[in-house]
């Protein structure tokens, strides 16, 4: 079976997640470790745990700046508040 290709011109999400992980491979405050990323018809989201809300506002602004990406939403949960409850 062959993955259906985007249109001419259009990024597939394949290519938009490879994008995304690389990026965050790059930077240290990203944990690639404990955060998953899903992409669906240009749209991001994020799954996991974040250390901080600017790493999650941080999260977003990478994401944002893939070529192909329409939307970004970011499910994260920051650990210091899962470790308070």
């Amino acid at each position: 079976l062959v993955a259906d290709q985007p249109p001419e011109g259009e990024v597939s999400d394949e290519r938009i997640r490879g994008a995304i992980l690389a990026a965050m491979q790059r930077e240290s405050w990203a944990d690639t470790l404990h955060v998953t990323v899903d992409v669906r018809g240009g749209e991001v989201e994020f799954y996991g745990f974040s250390r901080s809300a600017s790493v999650q506002r941080a999260l977003r602004v990478l994401a944002e700046n893939v070529p192909g990406v329409g939307k970004v939403t970011d499910n994260t949960q920051q650990l210091r508040t899962l470790l308070e409850s």
